[in-house]
């Protein structure tokens, strides 16, 4: 893989969710933006989702919860450490931002393609986890607990939040500076329409044992230094906040029912966390 799973998954949305989106109606208005760190950069659907450090507190939580479970069985294991959320959630939202990266590791994120894998548990501890009433099913009911069923709001959030990418993409101020960046490109030798497309070069695809080679190289750099010549993320994270602004407003009961739901969440991990 070559970016972020989320970014990924976002910037093959065009081809995925054609005819998923909400209604498109009229272009929104947008507020001017000026995007100075990707790392930091958050937009309106994230206030509902767990943030990377919200995310890792809930995760230790469940290790926590999972460990106790083992316990109270008479199994004794050492229960690994989870994959701690990748800081920045939207860090590749916009493909590749920095020059300075993309001149060391290309579109490549080894962060993510090259970490360890877990260590395999033995089959009986594995059983006990993963089991139907195993203890991943007991954890989750702890940190779930007084949360009701939310699996309606979570499709409406997440349609929410993939039709906005999409309707962003489709949106003729992301279309007007995508051209300009693909001008830039040209001037350098790259043809791509969108920055997506670029992303999505099968050469440069990601994975545990790929190595940026020069061509990747010199593409995202190019890459990189286009969307800051033509402004392509302050256009792109403005159209996208706008949208995902006229989501919000059509669907406030929904989102703020996933706001109390993750504020519960969270104090449930921090009651285990605390004991």
């Amino acid at each position: 893989m070559n970016r972020h799973p989320t970014a990924g998954l976002l910037l093959g949305a065009g081809v995925l969710l054609a005819g998923c989106a909400a209604p498109q109606g009229a272009e929104p208005p947008v507020r001017p933006l000026n995007v100075r760190d990707m790392n930091t950069f958050t937009l309106p659907l994230d206030a509902y989702t767990p943030a990377p450090a919200q995310q890792n507190t809930l995760l230790a939580a469940e290790k926590t919860l999972v460990a106790r479970c083992l316990e109270r069985r008479g199994l004794d294991a050492d229960v690994p450490d989870p994959h701690p959320a990748v800081s920045g959630r939207n860090a590749r939202r916009y493909g590749i931002v920095d020059e300075a990266r993309a001149r060391t590791l290309g579109y490549s994120v080894p962060e993510i393609s090259k970490r360890a894998p877990h260590p395999r548990m033995p089959d009986e501890i594995r059983r006990a986890v993963r089991g139907d009433g195993g203890c991943d099913d007991e954890a989750g009911r702890t940190l779930r607990a007084g949360v009701p069923d939310l699996t309606a709001q979570r499709r409406t959030l997440d349609r929410a939040a993939f039709g906005a990418y999409e309707l962003a993409l489709r949106d003729s101020r992301v279309r007007a500076v995508f051209a300009r960046w693909s001008a830039c490109m040209k001037k350098s030798g790259h043809r791509y329409a969108t920055p997506p497309d670029a992303v999505r070069d099968k050469r440069f695809l990601d994975d545990a044992h790929h190595t940026p080679g020069p061509a990747e190289i010199g593409t995202a750099v190019a890459d990189a230094r286009c969307k800051r010549e033509t402004g392509v993320v302050n256009v792109w994270a403005g159209v996208e906040t706008a949208y995902q602004d006229r989501a919000i407003a059509r669907n406030r009961a929904a989102f703020d029912a996933l706001r109390t739901a993750l504020t519960r969440r969270l104090a449930n991990a921090a009651n285990v966390l605390n004991r």
